[in-house]
C-alpha cells in the first residue's frame, strides 16, 4: 500500500492499526527504499530494452550498453514461466490498485472514501493470497 502511494495514516486507517505500528514498520522494513525498488515495473525494463533496440536500428547511440541489455535479458529468462506470470500478474495488480487509490482520492465524502479504502483492503487481501500461490507454485515446478 505504501509503495502504491498511501500514507501511513491511510494504511492505519485500512489495516486497523495504530499510526505508530505503521509508522515503526515503514523504518524497520525500510518502505522508502522498497518504494524507491518497485518504481521500475517490468514493463518499463522492456519498454527501455526495446527502446534501445529502437535506437540501434535507427542509428542512434543507445542509452544501455550491449552488456546491460544482454545481462537483464538473461536475467528475465532465467525466471521460470510461472514466476514470469506471477511477475505480471503482481504488476497488473499494482496499476489496478493504483488506479483504486486514485478513485478513493476523488470521494466526495468520508463515507465514500472509507468505503473505496474498504475496496481496497479487501482486493490487496486477495491480490497477496493469488500472488501467495502463484509464487508457491512457481517455486514448486
Amino acid at each position: 500500500m505504501y509503495i502504491n502511494g498511501l500514507s501511513h495514516n491511510e494504511i492505519a486507517d485500512i489495516t486497523d492499526l495504530h499510526i505508530e505500528t505503521v509508522k515503526n514498520w515503514s523504518k524497520t522494513d525500510d518502505w522508502d527504499a522498497a518504494r524507491k525498488m518497485h518504481s521500475v515495473s517490468i514493463g518499463e525494463m522492456k519498454a527501455e530494452i526495446l527502446n534501445t533496440f529502437h535506437d540501434i536500428k535507427l542509428g542512434k547511440k543507445p542509452k544501455l550498453s550491449a552488456d546491460a541489455i544482454r545481462k537483464l535479458v538473461a536475467a528475465f529468462q532465467d525466471l521460470n514461466d510461472g514466476r514470469k506470470n506471477a511477475a505480471y500478474a503482481i504488476e497488473n495488480y499494482n496499476i489496478l490498485t493504483d488506479a483504486l487509490i486514485a478513485k478513493s482520492k476523488d470521494a466526495k465524502t468520508i463515507k465514500e472514501k472509507t468505503y473505496r479504502l474498504g475496496v481496497v483492503k479487501y482486493v490487496s487481501t486477495v491480490m497477496q493470497e493469488v500472488a501467495n500461490q502463484l509464487y508457491k507454485d512457481a517455486i514448486d515446478d
